[in-house]
């Protein structure tokens, strides 16, 4: 049987461990994408291998649900104000190397003043039909970066949380959402000096796939029902990776579900 490998991640999250690794002091970033096995095929930088990315709508609006392509986005509540979407065609090489069509919407909370709290990105893509993908197992600890593995022995998957330490997020969204970042611009929202980010990606072998980066202020204070932790990295809140497990179990429920419901987990922080 000839399988067709998936040998790169979504732009957005790839860009986003560049600058995790950069931020950690590391002289060199993991290499991320590799050829394994049969089907071997080149891996193409990011920026060649994506197709142009629409600009998000220039309209906002605050409810509790939205349209990601296939995923029926659904928030604890309708304080979330909408900033837009963008298209790209994320692509794959191998055997039968073609393009995988996604969907990014962005999402922003603010306080009553205002100003930044949090912002959502959620992509996602369709499946490919009798293409079959291998994800290049990239789950890998890193520095200033709490990671959670939860692939379970699928060799041809990926299931990844990842939850950070202090990061800019200036810098982390010019690197992984600059649609977003020229829209929170024209907005006149300031972003805070420091954050943190809460990651989670699902992608599966018919290529499906699903990833939601929640970019919240060094100050915002998530649920802290968290129990005890242990070997967390330092710097990583524990209610943060508390409240990725349920993000994790959502992204993963979505992504095999015929629904395509996702279900945020409430975020009660000020």
């Amino acid at each position: 049987m000839n399988l067709a490998r998936f040998f790169r991640l979504a732009p957005l999250l790839v860009a986003g461990l560049y600058l995790l690794s950069s931020l950690a002091g590391r002289s060199e970033t993991e290499k991320d994408l590799a050829a394994a096995g049969e089907g071997r095929g080149e891996v193409k930088l990011a920026a060649e291998s994506s197709t142009p990315a629409s600009m998000p709508n220039t309209s906002s609006d605050r409810r509790a649900e939205f349209d990601v392509g296939r995923v029926s986005l659904r928030m604890p509540d309708d304080t979330w104000e909408n900033v837009g979407t963008s298209r790209r065609g994320l692509a794959y090489t191998g055997d039968r190397p073609g393009e995988i069509p996604s969907v990014t919407r962005y999402l922003l909370l603010r306080d009553g003043a205002g100003q930044f709290r949090a912002a959502l990105v959620v992509s996602a893509s369709w499946g490919v039909g009798a293409v079959r993908m291998t994800w290049v197992q990239t789950c890998r600890p890193q520095q200033n970066v709490h990671v959670v593995d939860n692939t379970r022995g699928d060799v041809y998957g990926r299931d990844c949380l990842r939850v950070t330490g202090a990061v800019s997020p200036q810098r982390y969204l010019e690197l992984t959402a600059r649609d977003m970042l020229a829209e929170l611009g024209a907005r006149n929202v300031a972003l805070p000096r420091t954050g943190y980010v809460v990651m989670d990606e699902v992608g599966l072998e018919n290529g499906t796939y699903l990833a939601v980066q929640a970019i919240f202020a060094a100050d915002f204070k998530l649920p802290d029902d968290a129990s005890s932790q242990s070997n967390l990295t330092a710097g990583v809140k524990p209610e943060a990776v508390a409240w990725g497990g349920r993000l994790a179990e959502a992204v993963r429920s979505c992504t095999h579900s015929l629904s395509g419901a996702l279900l945020i987990p409430p975020v009660t922080g000020k």
